[in-house]
């Protein structure tokens, strides 16, 4: 559970503000616990707004990195070696 999307974005940040309010680091005041995962890192979303109370947060998906055009070509280039037909019409024969 600690590693569900739902888990890092509903906990993001949450250890600092918990520390603010109560003095004590990931304090949950609700469910008089410590949270499981206090340094939370989003690799594909970053906070957008986040209310007072925490009562609504948005998230915005963050944008993908640019692709490397020479890795594409690359990748191409493996794809188109000469293939071999399953019948072995194109193998050279033997030599006895």
């Amino acid at each position: 559970m600690l590693d569900c999307i739902m888990y890092k974005m509903s906990y993001y940040r949450f250890a600092e503000a918990a520390q603010m309010a109560t003095g004590r680091y990931g304090f949950d005041r609700v469910r008089n616990t410590n949270i499981g995962v206090t340094d939370i890192s989003l690799k594909y979303f970053e906070e957008v707004y986040t209310t007072e109370h925490w009562m609504v947060r948005i998230f915005e998906v963050k944008d993908q990195p640019s692709r490397d055009v020479q890795a594409d070509t690359t990748k191409k280039a493996k794809n188109t070696l000469k293939r071999v037909s399953p019948s072995g019409k194109n193998r050279t024969p033997p030599v006895w």
